[in-house]
């Protein structure tokens, strides 16, 4: 069995450790599912905000018009 130098055996260590750090914050909001009443929706550029029904809480995230037709950095073919 070849033994990997220590250096690259504690970056590689490093790297795992922060990889799954990372994801712990992504999976616990996961669990946590919204109550009845609350609605999100995401809004771009100037574009209305949808109605709120009375009685319910309504989240709305603005962004920018340059996002509406973005294509994620995963799924990009270039780039």
């Amino acid at each position: 069995m070849t033994s990997l130098p220590r250096k690259t055996l504690i970056a590689s260590l490093a790297l795992g450790a922060s990889a799954m750090l990372a994801a712990a914050p992504a999976s616990a909001q996961e669990d946590e599912a919204l109550p009845d009443d609350v609605q999100t929706a995401y809004v771009y550029g100037d574009d209305d905000a949808p109605p709120c029904p009375e009685g319910t809480i309504c989240v709305i995230a603005r962004l920018p018009e340059d996002d509406r037709f973005r294509i994620p950095r995963g799924f990009a073919l270039f780039g």
